[in-house]
């Protein structure tokens, strides 16, 4: 009993020691120092890619129809006189406030959808790489409904009052042939005639529909028609100059003829609004044998690009 007591004297001692050196309960447990775990910062979260809206296809196809309607009525009451100057130096029209500027904002929206991934700079030639098309087909009218119809409507409305201006040769009014393009600062395109001859080019007509309603003028990217320097002459560009040019401001469409008409865009100059158009042409139809008395003689000489040269010059070869 006496050593049992000793020791729990000892102990008494050693509790107040470590009670007297200021540490108060759970000193001990101070003293003796942990390792503390790295904490590692969390990945930092990658925004999640926006989702588009499901696609409403009847209320698409209600668009589509309504819009179509709306167009073709409109188009065909404007165009009815189109003023189209004949001859080899080909035609050329501007008709102003075509549909309204409440449909010309419409068209904008969707053709800004379509072209929504376009990165400027990603094609090999110079000469277009600011620039990008792609073709409409009536089976998009789920996601563009109102560009399906423009073109439709195009197609439809022009055939009638071009066909007087052709000396009552058949033309299609199907739209298969166009192209939505849109132009980021730098785009241009050099001067061409857009038939390129061959078996197999029927296009006699262009119609751009230019959706632009915010466009500042001074930026250019205006259609710049061209004439021949001396009448009899017509080589290769050098042998051209240019008339003047037409701005593309929303809501206006320019009608020309594609296989004599030498075109092209100036440098267009906006960093902060692009530049969309919508062209259809207007082609020769199936019944219509002999392309080359129906067309215009002056699309031999011109083509746009070097890649669009190539295409040409192995239509003419066979």
């Amino acid at each position: 009993m006496a050593q049992l007591a000793v020791f729990l004297l000892l102990g008494l001692l050693a509790s107040a020691q470590a009670l007297a050196a200021g540490g108060g309960f759970g000193a001990t447990k101070k003293a003796v120092k942990r390792k503390k775990k790295q904490r590692v910062a969390p990945e930092p979260r990658q925004p999640a890619p926006p989702q588009q809206p499901p696609v409403d296809e009847l209320a698409s196809l209600m668009a589509l129809q309504s819009s179509r309607a709306a167009y073709e009525a409109r188009i065909a009451k404007r165009c009815e006189d189109i003023d189209l100057r004949p001859g080899v130096e080909g035609g050329l029209a501007i008709i102003d406030d075509l549909l309204g500027a409440e449909a010309c904002a419409q068209l904008r929206e969707e053709a800004e959808r379509v072209h929504a991934g376009f990165v400027p700079g990603t094609l090999d030639e110079a000469d277009v790489s600011n620039t990008r098309a792609e073709l409409i087909r009536p089976e998009d009218f789920a996601t563009r409904p109102r560009i399906v119809g423009l073109a439709l409507s195009l197609a439809a409305a022009l055939r009638e009052p071009l066909m007087k201006h052709r000396g009552g040769v058949d033309l299609t009014s199907d739209c298969a042939a166009n192209m939505l393009s849109v132009y980021a600062a730098g785009g241009a395109f050099p001067v061409h005639v857009d038939n390129h001859g061959g078996p197999d080019d029927r296009r006699l007509y262009g119609a751009i529909y230019y959706m632009n309603p915010g466009l500042d003028e001074a930026a250019g990217g205006h259609f710049v028609p061209h004439r021949r320097k001396i009448f009899d002459v017509l080589r290769t560009p050098a042998d051209l100059e240019p008339l003047e040019a037409v701005a593309p401001k929303g809501d206006r469409l320019i009608v020309f003829e594609a296989d004599a008409l030498a075109h092209g865009v100036d440098a267009y100059r906006d960093a902060a609004y692009r530049r969309y158009a919508l062209t259809v042409w207007i082609l020769a139809s199936d019944d219509v044998l002999d392309l080359d008395a129906a067309r215009r003689p002056e699309w031999r000489p011109l083509s746009p690009t070097a890649t669009h040269s190539s295409m040409a010059d192995a239509d003419r070869a066979s």
